[in-house]
């Protein structure tokens, strides 16, 4: 089941001046592997910084749906999740589930699982996440488990 969708844009020209930024002020949002990916090549830097600003923006607006009435911080996302890249594959992120769970979303029996996409042109990174739970169940206020309602399937048809 899907919890939470998180989409966001950044104009890869924010990020341009990001060497103007000391050590500390980008680990206020940046991991130190973050920081060292996107440095690692200074042609790239600005689009990496975007992808990854925007992903930890995308990742924010995911969990917000969790828990609409109770907003908390960017900087708190920001500081406990990172984007990586291995060798040739695809961007994954690590998140704090443990966390998450312990102070915001108790109501949720396991982690979700988090698909994220990022593509950028020469001007915007933008990225999209999305939260899947990984069990059909939630715990409710009173510790039971509930199943989750079966959402119902959309079809989309092409007409000639």
């Amino acid at each position: 089941m899907i919890l939470g969708i998180g989409i966001d844009s950044a104009e890869i020209e924010r990020f341009l001046d990001w060497d103007k930024f000391t050590h500390r002020q980008l680990l206020k949002f940046f991991s130190q592997r973050e920081i060292d990916y996107c440095t690692s090549i200074p042609a790239k830097s600005a689009e990496r910084f975007a992808a990854r600003f925007a992903a930890k923006e995308a990742l924010y607006k995911a969990l917000s749906n969790l828990r609409p009435q109770k907003p908390f911080l960017l900087l708190t996302v920001a500081k406990k999740c990172e984007i990586y890249q291995e060798t040739d594959t695809a961007p994954s992120m690590r998140i704090d589930w443990t966390f998450f769970i312990s102070t915001f979303f108790p109501h949720l029996k396991t982690a979700p699982i988090a698909h994220l996409s990022i593509t950028h042109t020469r001007a915007i990174a933008t990225v999209c996440i999305i939260l899947e739970s990984k069990s059909d169940y939630l715990l409710t206020k009173n510790k039971k488990s509930v199943l989750l309602p079966v959402q119902k399937r959309i079809s989309i048809r092409y007409c000639k």
